[in-house]
């Protein structure tokens, strides 16, 4: 008879991989489920939870949560009420909203209907291309529109916000499949939003500068350009000219906690925001995963740790605040990129079991 004798270390450590696998999963099916349940009946999200008031602008953050939910655990639920938003955004929301470029296409991606996809570029992109996009009873073209957005978000006091909106539009331009001159048009207005980005803390309000800054990466790192002239608008980002000097500029907001500060120049551990540290993720993953690694998996570390009992996020900073579920949809998108695919522990979990076997002690008795 032969026994088997596996070596301890091996098998512990095999078994500490599952565990790790499922430990990620429960945050993924709260976050999800908590997605289920605040969607209204007509499918779309309230700004404000509780309110009962439907907020268009909620719907594709909302559902980039529900995509990131059911990729990690295959709840067919979570894609289900993923396309119940799809088809809100097609039927109820016009596309002009700079989230719904990127989960539409995800959206079609895997489910395999074009549909998705199609309405955001037909209605949104193509439609600025030709001049023809209308918005409040104004006719806009890519330029017109996003210096709309840049006028906008000066108006309301938060025009750092304007980077985080363009650069999400530029994403959703290059995943749709936009031609390269309006991928160049949406480039070169997050250039002009780096150049009017600053740093300093408005007693008002929210700066939004570090969630700004993280916007302008990731359309950067999209569409694959640098800056056509090093920045000058007189902050900090002056002389950055590629998407790795702002990365880098980004990366000095990133506390000891892991999270990213929600205002620069101010005092960063007590003010980590949920939203910043989650398009900061996102936008430093598209540029170079494997180059940051150590600060997005602390990133990713930090967001865990303060998901709500209710389980979602906050849009304050370190877990306290007001739940958004815009902040919950980015959040559980920005874990589902930074951690392996769903498969992966428990394949390294079985693979690292093997190795054990190969080191194994055969008794012949």
């Amino acid at each position: 008879m032969r026994i088997y004798k596996f070596k301890t270390g091996f098998f512990i450590f095999s078994i500490l991989i599952l565990i790790t696998g499922t430990v990620q999963a429960s945050t993924f099916v709260s976050g999800g489920d908590r997605l289920v349940a605040t969607q209204l009946e007509d499918n779309s999200w309230e700004y404000d939870i509780g309110s009962g008031v439907s907020a268009t602008n909620q719907a594709a953050p909302a559902g980039m949560g529900l995509l990131a939910a059911y990729n990690r655990t295959g709840n067919v639920n979570y894609l289900n009420r993923a396309i119940a938003a799809g088809e809100f955004i097609i039927s109820n929301s016009p596309a002009h909203h700079a989230h719904n470029g990127i989960f539409m296409s995800e959206l079609s991606r895997i489910t395999g209907d074009s549909r998705f996809a199609d309405t955001v570029k037909s209605d949104y992109y193509d439609a600025l291309e030709a001049g023809s996009f209308e918005k409040d009873g104004v006719t806009y073209n890519t330029s017109s529109y996003a210096q709309y957005i840049i006028d906008r978000r000066a108006a309301q006091g938060y025009d750092n916000l304007a980077l985080w909106e363009i650069g999400r539009a530029a994403y959703g331009a290059d995943l749709t499949g936009s031609g390269a001159s309006e991928l160049t048009v949406w480039g070169n207005y997050i250039e002009t939003g780096l150049n009017a980005w600053h740093s300093e803390y408005s007693p008002a309000g929210n700066n939004y500068a570090v969630l700004g800054l993280a916007g302008g990466i990731l359309g950067l790192a999209a569409l694959n350009r640098d800056l056509d002239n090093p920045i000058a608008g007189g902050d900090a980002l002056d002389g950055a000219v590629t998407a790795g000097d702002l990365a880098d500029i980004l990366l000095t907001y990133q506390t000891p906690s892991g999270g990213f500060s929600k205002y620069p120049d101010y005092p960063l551990d007590p003010y980590t925001g949920a939203q910043a540290t989650a398009l900061s993720i996102i936008a430093l993953i598209e540029l170079d995963a494997d180059l940051y690694d150590t600060q997005i998996n602390a990133a990713y570390s930090w967001l865990k740790s303060i998901q709500l009992e209710t389980g979602g996020w906050s849009g304050a900073w370190a877990g306290i605040g007001t739940e958004r579920n815009t902040v919950t949809g980015d959040v559980l998108w920005a874990m589902d990129a930074a951690v392996p695919e769903p498969g992966t522990m428990i394949l390294l979990g079985v693979g690292l079991l093997g190795l054990a076997g190969i080191g194994r002690k055969r008794l012949n008795l």
